[in-house]
Parts: C-alpha cells; sequence; structure tokens
C-alpha cells in the first residue's frame, strides 16, 4: 500500500493532511469538443457515467449535449436542445439527469430579455433514455423579471408509483417589490416542484423563504427522502450550509449541517455538494467563518440522528466549488478548486470515510477564477470520473480523467 499520512480525528480538527505521490490517473479528452464547458455529470440506472456540457452553435446560439461512458468508451454525442437567448453563466450550469432506465430530465437557462439576470428554467423529459425529447416546459407559473435558477434534478416516486420528476430551484420572485402580493422583503426562496413526464406541474412549495441568492444547490434520492443542500441566509447575513428532507409527510428543514455563523454580506457563489451511498448522506461545502478558508464535510445515517462533527478536508487557499460522489461502502470522494496562485488552480480529490480523510490527489490544473466554473465527479466503481473545463488560447473544452481504485487509495 502506497505511503501516506492520514488525519488523525480529534473532536473535528485536521492533525495532518499529506498527498500520496505519483497517485495514478488516466487522462481521456473526453467526448466534448473544443467550445464545450459547463460539465455535469450523473449517471444511468445501472451505473453508466452521463457527462453533459454546453457548446456553441453557431455565433450566438448554444446547444446542450451529453455522452455515456458504455464498455467501448464515450458514445457519440447526443444533443438534447439548441437555440439562442440562452443564459450561459460558469456558476448556473444545465444538467442532463437520468431518472430510470427510460426517463431522463435536462434542463438549461433562457433569458427573459428584461435584465441581465432575469432569466428562467427550461425542461425537457425524454421517456426513451435520452434518444428524443420534448419540447420545454417552466416549471412553475411565475413569470416575474427575477434569475430562477440552480437546479438540482431527482426521481420522485409519483401517485401511481411510477417516477416523476423532482426539482428543486433558487426563485428570485420576491426580489420584484410588490406589497399587493406580499413581496414587500427583498429575497430569494428555494423552492421544488414536481413534473410528470407529460409535463405537467405539480406540488410547488416554498422549501426555506431566504436563501443566498447565487450559490448553487445540490440533491440526492435515498430510501429515507430526498436530500436538498443549500446555502441558507438570516436577516443578519449569516449564511451557512443547510438541508432538507423530503419525506411521506412533504418537506421538513433539518436546519444548518454545522452552525458556523459565516457572516458576509454578499453572495460567496459557493455551494454545497450533498451525496448518499448505503446508509450513509454527506455533505461537502466551503466557508470562510472565523476568517479561515475551508473545504469541510459531514454525514449522517439515513435511520436518523443529527450530522457528524465535520471535518476539515482543506485549508490554506481552497477555492471551494465542490463535488462530492459516493464510491463504495461508507466511503466518499470530494473534490474542490485550489487556488495555486499566478491565476491557476488544481482540482483536488479526496476520499472521506467514517475515520476521515485519506490521501488527496491532484485531478488535473486549471486557470483560477470563473473561466475554471466547477469540476465534477462521479463515482464508477471503486474509481472517480472528474470532469472540469480547460482552457487554451481562450478556447474553453471540457476534459474527464479516471482516477482509478481511488477508494483503496484513499485509504493507504
Amino acid at each position: 500500500m502506497m505511503a501516506c499520512a492520514r488525519r488523525a480525528l480529534l473532536g473535528g480538527a485536521v492533525v495532518m493532511l499529506a498527498a500520496c505521490g505519483g497517485a495514478p490517473t488516466t487522462g481521456d479528452d473526453g467526448p466534448a469538443p473544443a467550445g464545450s464547458q459547463l460539465p455535469r455529470l450523473s449517471a444511468t440506472a445501472d451505473g453508466r457515467p452521463v457527462l453533459s456540457w454546453v457548446e456553441p452553435d453557431g455565433a450566438a446560439a448554444h446547444r446542450l449535449r451529453y455522452s455515456r461512458l458504455d464498455a467501448d468508451g464515450w458514445g457519440a454525442p447526443v444533443t438534447v436542445a439548441r437555440g439562442s437567448g440562452w443564459f450561459v453563466n460558469w456558476a448556473d450550469v444545465p444538467s442532463v439527469v437520468p431518472l430510470t432506465d427510460t426517463l431522463w430530465a435536462a434542463h438549461w437557462l433562457v433569458s427573459q430579455g428584461r435584465g441581465t439576470y432575469a432569466y428562467d428554467v427550461a425542461l425537457a423529459t425524454s421517456t426513451d433514455g435520452g434518444r428524443t425529447w420534448s419540447a420545454p416546459i417552466t416549471p412553475y407559473p411565475d413569470d416575474s423579471p427575477t434569475e430562477h435558477g440552480f437546479v438540482s434534478i431527482w426521481a420522485e416516486p409519483g401517485p401511481s408509483g411510477d417516477a416523476e420528476v423532482g426539482l428543486a430551484w433558487l426563485d428570485g420572485r420576491h426580489m420584484v417589490l410588490d406589497p399587493a402580493r406580499g413581496h414587500d422583503d427583498p429575497r430569494t426562496t428555494l423552492r421544488a416542484a414536481v413534473v410528470a413526464p407529460d409535463g405537467q406541474r405539480r406540488a410547488e412549495e416554498v422549501i426555506d423563504d431566504r436563501v443566498c441568492d447565487c450559490c448553487p444547490t445540490s440533491a440526492t434520492r435515498t430510501p429515507a427522502g430526498t436530500f436538498v443542500a443549500y446555502r441558507d441566509r438570516t436577516a443578519a447575513e449569516i449564511r451557512d450550509i443547510h438541508v432538507a428532507r423530503r419525506g411521506d409527510d412533504g418537506w421538513q428543514r433539518l436546519g444548518a449541517v454545522a452552525a458556523e455563523g459565516w457572516h458576509i454580506t454578499g453572495c460567496p457563489v459557493n455551494g454545497p455538494a450533498i451525496a448518499a451511498g448505503g446508509d450513509v448522506v454527506a455533505v461537502a461545502w466551503y466557508t470562510e467563518a472565523g476568517g479561515k478558508r475551508r473545504v469541510r464535510s459531514a454525514r449522517r445515517r439515513l435511520d436518523g440522528g443529527g450530522w457528524s462533527e465535520p471535518v476539515d478536508v482543506a485549508t490554506g487557499t481552497p477555492a471551494g466549488r465542490v463535488g462530492l460522489t459516493w464510491v463504495t461502502d461508507d466511503v466518499f470522494a470530494l473534490s474542490w478548486l485550489e487556488d495555486l496562485g499566478d491565476g491557476a488552480a488544481a482540482v483536488r480529490v479526496v476520499t472521506v470515510d467514517d475515520a476521515g480523510p485519506g490521501s488527496v490527489t491532484t485531478a488535473a490544473t486549471t486557470g483560477a477564477g470563473r473561466r475554471a466554473g466547477v469540476p465534477r465527479i462521479a463515482g464508477i466503481g471503486g474509481d472517480v470520473l472528474v470532469a472540469w473545463t480547460s482552457w487554451h488560447d481562450d478556447v474553453p473544452r471540457v476534459r474527464v480523467t479516471r482516477l482509478p481504485d481511488l477508494a483503496e487509495r484513499g485509504r493507504c
């Protein structure tokens, strides 16, 4: 087993964390062409990874595409949607999500033309495993000239037992002052809805009536219900990570994962990631509470109880933009961007189990700032896929690498 230093678990404090030297990676340019950006990773019902991205479609339009990784490699890209007037932003990223063998969902963002950050969610479904797609719908009735985005999608059991599309999003309708409609306190809300495969909308609910304006959300479906992680916002500008769960009785806010008390008067554009595997649900996030830049993680059992004491996975110069995926047993893999200075950043990956974080692997280097976007990870057996946006001569491209046997190497 490769030599490495591990963290001693002492009240949630990091004692030591060191990288295994020479950790192998398997390079792969991936299926996305030059010009692609905004990657997302998901998986089919039988565990095959799906990579989606956005690329130019002529001079003034875009298209959302995906490719599935099979035994013979990445399949030919499939176009889900194309059009002009899209809202394309490094932080608010479209998705293609397999929900069952046949039902898939995809979303992208369309500008309203009534302001820079006035845009809507376009949601499409496929009932033949991603081969053909419906015309898009807007999954809510609101038409205010405000932000609607940062979507998370999951498979929601419908009344007949068949899967429907569950989604949560950040909704800015209360940012438009309208006392007659009760909009007298400008704020962003976290909302959820269910959409049937035929596009019928139902069950729109408010999960939290005051949240951070532009931090991405994350969701995972478990036998104990759906968990959604997000960055909350109090009237006193405390912006800690919270989780809500949808069970048989509807949505229940579980409160803060850790009461850190990060006071910041503007949105840090740094959302959490949540994932589940076995009987565990885990959360990863970035914080600067107490004036310290940290990436942290906590977990809880599905059968009840609270969140574990958070562990510091990265300190020093992390930039956040975390990813999280279940790998095997009680092992999760966590990714983040690390600021290297001089306009460069590294995509770091580490495994975390009940004993804490293991060895750190550098999956890639890229540029710092907004152009780096948000790296993505997904478990595939004991391996981990990592997708990120690289830049060459001012042209972006989504690239992929595979970290083999990361669960075993993480235990070194």
